[in-house]
């Protein structure tokens, strides 16, 4: 008899727990969520890093800052809060959309500040140290894998305000990642030229291998532009 007591117990009252602990769960995301997201886009000094003035600092920090918040925030964006919506809870349409409009201004801020960078070193390659330029070639990978990872299905092919420095829209995206590969590719072609008769076939093939992983990258992000029209 006991037996049967626990089983009957087990059939109906644990699933129906479950039920409940998976709606709790839910509804305590919602609001934590979008308690997060207000918080967060109401203090914009991440991204624009006042008392930041060493370069490398703020692009750790703006890179740390994306991939937090896109950790926490991305399911929810994508889908536009569906699991909320299904359970009736209160779903802010501002809160969502300042959200991944936080996410884009994050990735536009770093972008720009590498390209700002490039252009001081591409007028000093002659005269800067190597060490300076790898670092910029490898900001301009960590720059496009970002803005890789930013592309989604949830982007619009273009945005009525589309510009130069727009990441809202795959276009924009596009736009933004053939400009950092053509930069990529011209400072290392510039690089090699300076040192093509004293390298070793070994820094040679590297060199060439980084403007390869470069234009993967690329082309990964022109494929998930093309599935999105």
């Amino acid at each position: 008899m006991a037996i049967l007591i626990i089983t009957l117990f087990f059939q109906e009252e644990v699933p129906l727990y479950r039920s409940l602990e998976k709606t709790i769960e839910i509804m305590t995301e919602c609001s934590q969520t979008q308690y997060d997201i207000q918080k967060t886009i109401s203090d914009t000094s991440p991204i624009y890093g006042r008392g930041f003035r060493d370069l490398h600092t703020h692009l750790e920090l703006l890179r740390d800052e994306y991939t937090n918040k896109r950790k926490k925030w991305i399911d929810i964006l994508n889908t536009n809060g569906r699991s909320w919506r299904d359970l009736g809870l209160p779903v802010s349409t501002e809160a969502l959309a300042g959200g991944g409009a936080y996410l884009s201004l994050i990735i536009s801020k770093y972008v720009q500040l590498v390209m700002e960078e490039s252009g001081k070193v591409e007028g000093l390659m002659m005269t800067l140290k190597t060490n300076r330029i790898s670092k910029l070639k490898e900001r301009f990978k960590e720059a496009l894998k970002l803005l890789l990872e930013c592309s989604s299905s949830s982007l619009p092919p273009q945005c009525p305000q589309c510009t130069e420095h727009c990441t809202h829209c795959m276009r924009g995206l596009l736009k933004q990642s053939v400009t950092i590969s053509t930069s990529y590719t011209l400072i290392s072609l510039k690089e090699y030229n300076g040192y093509i008769h004293s390298a070793s076939r070994q820094i040679v093939c590297e060199h060439f291998e980084g403007i390869l992983k470069i234009t993967s990258i690329l082309k990964s992000l022109v494929k998930r532009s093309n599935s999105t029209r």
